[in-house]
C-alpha cells in the first residue's frame, strides 16, 4: 500500500497539471509531481511534536487509497470533462492523434517503465529512499511530456530520449549492496549463583567492570561454615593421632607393667596352691572341713585363670598391632579428611569470584540481602571481544562454515571488522525446513554466530551488526 500510493498520487497529480487552462511550465510539473509523491510521508513532521502520536499515524490514512479522490476534488478536477488514459483531455491540443500505431507504442512502453520501476522496488526490497519520490513524481511527467512533444516533434527521438531517462531512473533505485545478515552484538553470559542461603557482606566490583579470572565480586557470610571447617580439622588431627599411635606399637613401660603383672599373677597361683595343698593333708586329720579345701582349690584355680590371663595381653604387646586395625585407622582418617574437604569447599562458594576474564554485567542481590539458594549473584559478560549473532538466510547457509572470514558492520561506525565463524545452526531459527515448499524455504534463517577481533573488545552488547554474505 506504501508504494501504489507514492505513485498513484504522483501520477494524480501528473493528470490534473496536464488539463488545459494550467499555466505551468515544465519545471513547476515537476516540481508539483515529486512533492504530491512524496505527500503521504508528510506524518513525518508529527515525530517533531509528539513521537507517540507519530507511531500512531505513520502510514495510516494518508498512505490509503481513501485519500486519492481526495486529490480529484482538491485540485480541482471537472467531471464533465474527458480525460483519456494517459491523463491528456480531449479538448487539451488541436494537433491530430498519431497513428494507431504510434499510439499503441507509446502506451507499451509506458507500460513497460511502470513494471520496471515496480520490479526495481521490489528487488531493492522496498526500502524507502529519495529515488522513490523522484521517480513516482517524475516518470508520469516525464511520460506525458513524452506524448505531448510526440505530436509536435518526432516520435523517434523523444522516445530515444525517453528510454535514457527512464534507465537512469530505474538505474539509481536499483540496490547493488550486498546482502547482509542481520543481529547483535553479544557476549557469552555467565550466571554465578549462591549454592547457601547467606547475607551479603561486601560487594568489592562495581557494575560495569573488567574483571580478570579469579577476582572477587560477592562476598557472603561466612563465620557459621567457618565453624563447621574449625570441627573438621579437629576430627582430622583426632584420627591422625590415632593412626601413628597403632603404627608405632606399644611403649616399652606398658610392656614392663604387663610382665610384672604376669610375676604377680604367678606368685599368686603359687600361694593359692600351697593352700590348697596344706588343706588337703589337713582334711586327711580331720583338722579343717571340706568346705574349706574346696575353696582353696578354687582360689588356686582361679589365680592360675589370672595368670594364663596376664601373659596373654603380654603376648598381645610383644606382636604389636595388627595390620587391620592400622587400615581402620587410615579409612577413618580419609573420611575426616574429605570432611573438611568439603567444608573448605562450601566456605570457598561463599567467596563468588569470577570464573573467567570479562566484564560484570550486573549484581543482582544489594548489601545486606540474604539470598536464596540457586539464584543468581553476579552476572558476567565474558570474552574480551564481542561476537555478532546474527541470522543468516536460507540461500546463504550452504556458503558458510565453522572458520570463515566474513565481513561485520557496527552501527555508528566506518570501520568494518574481520570477524570468524565460530558456530552456525544445522537447524532453522524457527520454522523447520520440511514444512515449507521451495519458496517459503528462501525465507528461513539459520542463528550464526561470528566472532569478533580483540581490536572490538570495546564495544558494548546490544549494539546492531551486519554481516556481509559471501
Amino acid at each position: 500500500m506504501d508504494t501504489l500510493t507514492h505513485s498513484l498520487s504522483g501520477a494524480l497529480m501528473a493528470r490534473a497539471t496536464a488539463r488545459p487552462g494550467q499555466a505551468l511550465s515544465q519545471r513547476e510539473r515537476l516540481l508539483a509531481g515529486f512533492l504530491a509523491a512524496a505527500f503521504p510521508d508528510i506524518d513525518y513532521l508529527l515525530f517533531w511534536f509528539d513521537p507517540a502520536r507519530f507511531l500512531d499515524w505513520h502510514r495510516a490514512w494518508i498512505h490509503s487509497l481513501v485519500l486519492l479522490p481526495a486529490w480529484r476534488f482538491r485540485l480541482g478536477e471537472n467531471p464533465q470533462q474527458p480525460i483519456d488514459a494517459v491523463g491528456v483531455s480531449a479538448s487539451e491540443s488541436s494537433h491530430p492523434e498519431p497513428r494507431n500505431a504510434d499510439r499503441y507504442i507509446e502506451q507499451s512502453i509506458e507500460w513497460l517503465a511502470f513494471k520496471a520501476v515496480e520490479r526495481a522496488f521490489a528487488d531493492a526490497g522496498g526500502r524507502m529512499t529519495i529515488h522513490r519520490g523522484l521517480v513516482y513524481g517524475m516518470l508520469p511527467i516525464i511520460l506525458r511530456l513524452n506524448q505531448i512533444s510526440a505530436i509536435r516533434r518526432s516520435m523517434f527521438r523523444f522516445r530515444f530520449l525517453f528510454a535514457i531517462l527512464a534507465a537512469a531512473l530505474i538505474t539509481g533505485c536499483l540496490d547493488t549492496e550486498r546482502p547482509l545478515a542481520l543481529g547483535t552484538l553479544e557476549r557469552d553470559r555467565v550466571a554465578l549463583t549462591a549454592t547457601v542461603a547467606q547475607l551479603v557482606v561486601d560487594l568489592p566490583v562495581a557494575e560495569g567492570s573488567p574483571v580478570t579470572k579469579g577476582t572477587l565480586l560477592v562476598q557472603l557470610s561466612d563465620s557459621q561454615q567457618r565453624a563447621e571447617v574449625e570441627r573438621a580439622k579437629a576430627q582430622v588431627v583426632r584420627t591422625k593421632a590415632h593412626l601413628r599411635q597403632l603404627r608405632n606399637g606399644p611403649r616399652s613401660q606398658d610392656i614392663a607393667a604387663a610382665k610384672a603383672q604376669v610375676a604377680g599373677r604367678e606368685a599368686d597361683l603359687r600361694e593359692a596352691q600351697i593352700t590348697a595343698e596344706r588343706n588337703q593333708e589337713l582334711i586327711a586329720r580331720q583338722a579343717v572341713s571340706q568346705a574349706e579345701v574346696d575353696r582353696t582349690k578354687a582360689l588356686r584355680d582361679a589365680a592360675g585363670a589370672r595368670l594364663d590371663e596376664a601373659k596373654e595381653n603380654l603376648n598381645e604387646l610383644l606382636a604389636g598391632t595388627r595390620p587391620e586395625e592400622i587400615a581402620q585407622a587410615e579409612a577413618e582418617l580419609s573420611a575426616a579428611q574429605a570432611v573438611l574437604a568439603y567444608q573448605q569447599a562450601l566456605l570457598a562458594e561463599l567467596s563468588i569470584v569470577a570464573t573467567r576474564d570479562g566484564v560484570l554485567d550486573s549484581l543482582p542481590w544489594n548489601l545486606g540481602e540474604r539470598v536464596t539458594v540457586g539464584s543468581p549473584v553476579a552476572i558476567l559478560l565474558a570474552g574480551k571481544a564481542p561476537y555478532a549473532r546474527v541470522y543468516v538466510p536460507e540461500p546463504y547457509r550452504v556458503r558458510i562454515n565453522k572458520g570463515d572470514t566474513l565481513k561485520v558492520h557496527v552501527d555508528g561506525l566506518d570501520q568494518t571488522f574481520d570477524g570468524t565463524v565460530r558456530w552456525i545452526s544445522s537447524d532453522p531459527a524457527f520454522t523447520p525446513y520440511y514444512a515449507l515448499n521451495a519458496r517459503d524455504r528462501a525465507r528461513l534463517m539459520y542463528l550464526a554466530q561470528v566472532e569478533l577481533p580483540d581490536s572490538a573488545a570495546r564495544l558494548p552488547n546490544g549494539v546492531p551488526a551486519q554481516v556481509e554474505m559471501p
